[in-house]
């Protein structure tokens, strides 16, 4: 059977982490002999932030593509016009949702009645889910009914240019994502910087992957303030990392998040977790751990509070490889 695997995707300029790994997934599908492409809408565009980009990979909807009944159309959560007018294909359509806060509200753009807001009214049977947290709100809203989505699920992997350091000789620095709750960091950088004169914040916006790993690799803690999340990749790329990790898990990270305050003896904590939204504790163990670290990095400290907390940080971010990646899409695509 010759079938071909594409992956819907927008024109988007901007760095997004869901579309890099519709990307990836594209490149894993063909390095293992499964025709795949990204299918974008313009025939010129071209992704600009990602180098790992094979453009003999790339379709646009400016030319003809015909999709038959042996291949498989993914189409982002986000797409329902598209959804729409693909009802009547052929082809095995399957919703991507990466994000568990943004799926039902998309329906609304549309003024789709909520007891029709369903992937099943658009003769869409699959849904591929980028989390356990996904996977778990898309089956509690949509499958109330007979007509059942089938749910499966594909992780994300961090990269192995993302590389630890040990803690005493990082950089005194946090870093950040400034586009994660603005009004947040809003709050909490100008206190902190008020409190601790020398403080020093470094943002990993606008970067690419290449200057991000080199700031985590330095950087003593990262800051996350990402909420709603469907999973959160920066805070596992700190980990990752060998970053000590504070600050929210917007839900979706939730699938790697061990609070090192409520943990049990039996767990593996790995970040300092906080409620989305909170500010006041959250700054207030940001400036403990601040004068902690650097006090381990003017001294060169070896054995301290945090090395088992970054130990199983590491180890957490370690299951989000290439090989747990690319086992998963090849045997989901395998039981469509």
């Amino acid at each position: 059977m010759n079938r071909k695997i594409y992956f819907m995707c927008p024109d988007i300029s901007a760095p997004a982490g869901g579309v890099k790994m519709m990307y990836q997934l594209v490149d894993i599908l063909n390095k293992n002999n499964i025709e795949a492409y990204m299918l974008h809408t313009k025939r010129n565009f071209r992704i600009k932030y990602w180098e790992g980009v094979n453009r003999n990979y790339i379709r646009n909807m400016e030319d003809t593509v015909t999709l038959d009944e042996n291949d498989i159309l993914f189409i982002p959560e986000q797409e329902i016009e598209f959804m729409m007018k693909t009802k009547d294909m052929t082809c095995t359509r399957v919703a991507f949702v990466q994000n568990w806060a943004y799926f039902l509200p998309n329906f609304l753009r549309f003024n789709i009645p909520l007891n029709k807001s369903k992937y099943q009214e658009f003769g869409i049977k699959h849904v591929l889910a980028s989390s356990d947290v996904i996977k778990t709100f898309v089956d509690y809203t949509m499958n109330s009914g007979k007509d059942k989505l089938e749910i499966g699920r594909v992780d994300y992997f961090i990269e192995d240019i993302f590389k630890p350091k040990p803690l005493k000789d990082k950089k005194l620095q946090i870093a950040y994502m400034p586009r994660k709750n603005k009004h947040n960091l809003d709050q909490i950088i100008p206190t902190l910087s008020m409190r601790i004169p020398n403080i020093k914040f470094v943002s990993i916006d606008n970067m690419n992957q290449e200057q991000v790993a080199k700031v985590l690799n330095e950087s003593a803690i990262y800051l996350s303030t990402g909420y709603p999340e469907g999973f959160g990749i920066p805070p596992v790329e700190a980990m990752k990392s060998g970053c000590i990790v504070i600050g929210y898990t917007g839900w979706g990270g939730d699938d790697y998040a061990d609070d090192v305050v409520t943990a049990l003896e039996t767990d593996n904590p790995n970040m300092f977790v906080y409620p989305d939204g909170e500010v006041y504790y959250l700054s207030k163990k940001l400036e403990d751990i601040w004068n902690d670290i650097s006090k381990i990095i003017k001294d060169k400290l070896d054995k301290t509070y945090y090395e088992d907390i970054i130990n199983s940080a590491i180890e957490t971010a370690k299951k989000y490889n290439i090989k747990n990646t690319e086992k998963q899409i090849i045997e989901y695509i395998k039981s469509l």
